[in-house]
C-alpha cells in the first residue's frame, strides 16, 4: 500500500526527490555544516562533506523495512540542492505519518519550506495517509509558522531527551487529517 521509494514531485521553484550521491557538496555547503541549520535537528552539523556523503548514502539505502521517505530538495534555478524532507510511516493501522524538513540559512523566510511542506502533505494523503504530524522544538518558531501556514494544528507537548547534547528539550506537536 505505502511507498517509501522517494517518486520525483515538482513545487513551483523545487524538484523532491532521490539523493544522488554527487549531492554531497552541496548538501554540506548548503545546510548540513551549519550549526544555526541544525540546532533544532537530532544530528551535529557534518565537518566535511565526506559526512554528508555518508548521510546521504543512508538516505539512498532506506527501504520498506525503515517505512521512510527521503527526498531532497533541488533548485530548479540553482540546479543544486538546497534542503530535505523526509516522511515516516509512525503507525501503519492509523495510516499516520511524520514529516521532517531541512533547508539552508540561505533559503529561509523565502516560503520554500511552507512550498515544500504543502506539497509533502498533498503527496502523503494522495497515497494513503489519513494523518500527519510535524514535531519540532519548542523554541523553533520559524518552523511552528511554516507548519501552522499548512494548516497543521496543536496537539501536545512533550518533554523528550535530545540524545545529541543530552538534555531535555520540549517538543510540540502538529497535526493534519485528511479531509473524507
Amino acid at each position: 500500500m505505502f511507498s517509501f521509494e522517494p517518486k520525483t514531485l515538482h513545487t513551483k521553484r523545487l524538484i523532491l526527490r532521490k539523493a544522488l550521491l554527487s549531492d554531497a557538496p552541496a548538501m554540506f555547503n548548503n545546510w548540513a555544516k551549519d550549526s544555526e541549520v541544525t540546532k533544532y535537528l537530532s544530528w551535529y552539523p557534518h565537518r566535511d562533506v565526506g559526512a554528508s556523503s555518508l548521510m546521504l548514502e543512508l538516505w539512498r539505502g532506506l527501504s520498506s523495512k525503515e517505512k521512510m521517505t527521503m527526498w531532497v530538495c533541488e533548485d530548479k534555478k540553482l540546479k543544486e540542492v538546497i534542503g530535505s524532507v523526509s516522511l515516516l510511516l509512525s503507525d501503519e493501522k492509523k495510516r499516520l505519518g511524520e514529516i521532517g524538513f531541512c533547508f539552508g540559512k540561505n533559503f529561509w523566510g523565502q516560503g520554500i519550506a511552507t512550498e515544500v511542506l504543502a506539497k509533502i502533505i498533498e503527496y502523503a494523503f494522495s497515497i494513503g495517509y489519513e494523518m500527519l504530524i510535524c514535531r519540532t522544538r519548542q523554541e523553533n518558531i520559524a518552523a511552528k509558522k511554516v507548519i501552522t501556514k499548512n494548516n497543521m494544528e496543536y496537539l501536545e507537548t512533550k518533554e523528550v531527551f535530545w540524545l545529541k547534547d543530552q538534555k531535555n528539550y520540549f517538543l510540540d506537536t502538529y497535526i493534519i487529517k485528511k479531509l473524507i
